[in-house]
């Protein structure tokens, strides 16, 4: 019998973890992340987080140095689902992928430093400005995008505090994303199918939009490619350095957003099944894919070990006892409706596009559910899992926790194009003119994306700077100006420390000024009249409105609006 061969690599790397996860961690390092002025409950939240943290490195050391040293032939012949159309890059095709990437590029980075809108302006502030040990020691709502805010703060301490420096992660993200969104859509499409998919990504507004977003969303969508092209990678190879890869993938997605966690479920719960329906026997069940699921597990649970108890405290705290408990963001046809909604920004046909989408996109999923059942269930099910997540806790259904989906979307409405325009041209006899065909319609669809481009650069996401500019431009010596709720959370953390602040009526009557006039701005008018609505009462009787901001973000407008001294 021929001697197992451990991964050497990995055993180093498994004993390394063992250790770490003995050795006590000093009081000194867990002082070091407790903010100042923290509760007893937050200091023995990060406590128990620190001892989760060892424990996660035990577990993934031992489960390291298990599938290092395991005996090959434990494990069974691979899944194999659908192994790709193998095609090689003739050099056109290549000339022609690194041209879209370039003006990819080009796309993501101008105008990057317009105004930064209320989340990036709440993840500068609370999440980015702060010393690095309090970044790592605090989770403090969903809004504190893990990983993104350590690379946030890595790229404004290396290029210094602008709009460009804290989107920068994003805008790299994004490019990463459209190179796995390639590679993934040659294997499920072939070259022809991905070369058109990378096209209309590359001038696909609402990714453009969230490159330049410092949120964390571009990252979840390349995580979701990455980690979906490599599971197909290695349910077909069954390589224990790829399932770790995998696993990385996964743990990389957990760590820059917590709704990536429905990609793996999702994933393990396809594998599971593709056994099931392909194997007869438990002695054939693929082992390694098992241990490869697990590890993807143990590490997302290592990076998010330290702040766990907090993350828990967050995600299960009463819904009843969270602002717009009952607002419409958390119902289903809102979803639907501002889904559809958004896809049409910036197109004067907007309506017509959305259904001609929606349209494609049922015939591309047909066709690639006959052609891929396993990358269909890869495709949609992540989705389901997270809206029906997000229902059963009654959690508001902001489409972008669906973002993550985009390529996978992009990649059926090629393949539903293609399908039409070849069906449309079936009576022609040469095949190169039926691929011509599907090449042409999609490459309407791509003109017709870009299209939407010059409303993208109009305006910023909000129009913070403007409205403040033109109000102090206006405004006399003995005015008063406040900004109201979400705003002032925007301009007194950053646009206008001086301002003034009022989140109620009372507040506001409070500052009226008696020598001179009062101005207010605010922002999300649906959120203040749900959250406040004496105080919008207040401003729709008593001020005047003076002028609007519009932005790209939906119902992100900035609000102006001024009242005369009240009578003495």
């Amino acid at each position: 019998m021929q001697a197992v061969k451990p991964n050497r690599g990995l055993v180093v790397v498994a004993v390394l973890l063992l250790a770490g996860g003995a050795l006590p961690i000093d009081a000194r390092l867990t002082d070091a992340l407790i903010l100042s002025g923290s509760s007893s409950e937050s200091r023995l939240a990060l406590e128990r987080g620190a001892d989760l943290f060892r424990l996660g490195l035990l577990l993934n050391g031992l489960l390291l140095l298990l599938l290092a040293v395991t005996d090959r032939r434990l494990a069974a012949s691979p899944i194999r689902p659908a192994a790709g159309r193998g095609e090689s890059l003739s050099g056109g095709q290549k000339v022609t992928v690194v041209g879209l990437l370039a003006l990819a590029a080009a796309l993501r980075f101008y105008r990057s430093g317009t105004d930064l809108w209320f989340d990036e302006v709440v993840t500068l502030t609370q999440f980015v400005r702060p010393p690095w040990p309090e970044i790592l020691g605090q989770f403090g709502s969903d809004n504190n995008h893990l990983l993104y805010s350590l690379l946030a703060k890595a790229s404004v301490t290396l290029l210094g505090e602008s709009e460009t420096a804290l989107r920068l992660p994003a805008i790299l993200f994004g490019l990463a994303g459209l190179g796995a969104l390639f590679v993934l859509a040659r294997r499920v499409s072939g070259n022809r199918e991905a070369i058109l998919a990378l096209a209309l990504l590359t001038v696909s507004y609402h990714h453009i939009w969230f490159s330049q977003n410092a949120r964390a969303y571009t990252g979840l969508l390349a995580a979701t490619l990455v980690s979906t092209w490599l599971l197909l990678e290695a349910l077909s190879r069954d390589r224990l350095t790829t399932w770790f890869a995998y696993a990385m993938s996964t743990a990389v997605g957990m760590w820059l957003h917590l709704t990536f966690a429905f990609v793996p479920t999702a994933h393990a719960i396809a594998a599971l099944a593709l056994a099931l329906l392909r194997r007869s026997e438990l002695r054939s069940f693929p082992w390694r894919s098992l241990g490869g699921f697990l590890l993807a597990a143990t590490l997302a649970f290592q990076v998010y070990a330290l702040l766990l108890p907090q993350v828990l405290a967050f995600l299960f705290r009463d819904p009843a006892a969270v602002d717009l408990a009952d607002f419409e963001w958390r119902e289903p046809w809102w979803l639907l409706v501002e889904t559809l909604r958004r896809l049409g920004a910036g197109l004067f046909f907007g309506e017509m596009l959305v259904a001609v989408v929606v349209a494609l996109s049922v015939v591309g999923l047909v066709s690639l559910s006959r052609r891929d059942p396993f990358v269909t269930v890869l495709f949609v099910l992540p989705s389901l899992l997270c809206l029906g997540t997000l229902l059963l806790f009654g959690r508001s259904l902001w489409p972008r926790f669906f973002f993550g989906a985009l390529g996978f979307g992009v990649v059926v409405i090629v393949r539903g194009a293609v399908v039409v325009a070849e069906a449309a041209m079936s009576a022609l006899r040469r095949p190169s003119l039926r691929r011509l065909g599907g090449v042409g319609f999609t490459s309407a669809l791509v003109v017709a994306s870009a299209a939407a481009l010059p409303a993208l650069y109009r305006y910023p996401k909000q129009d913070f700077t403007g409205a403040r500019d033109w109000v102090v431009s206006r405004r006399q010596p003995n005015d008063t100006i406040v900004a109201l709720d979400l705003a002032a959370g925007a301009y007194l953390g950053y646009y206008a420390p001086e301002w003034k602040m009022a989140r109620s009526e009372g507040e506001l009557r409070a500052l009226r000024s008696t020598g001179g006039a009062t101005w207010v701005v605010y922002t999300f008018p649906a959120h203040l009249a749900d959250k406040a609505p004496d105080l919008m009462r207040l401003l729709r009787e008593e001020f005047e409105l003076e002028r609007a901001f519009p932005g790209t973000l939906g119902d992100g407008v900035i609000v102006v609006r001024r009242a005369a001294p009240p009578a003495l």
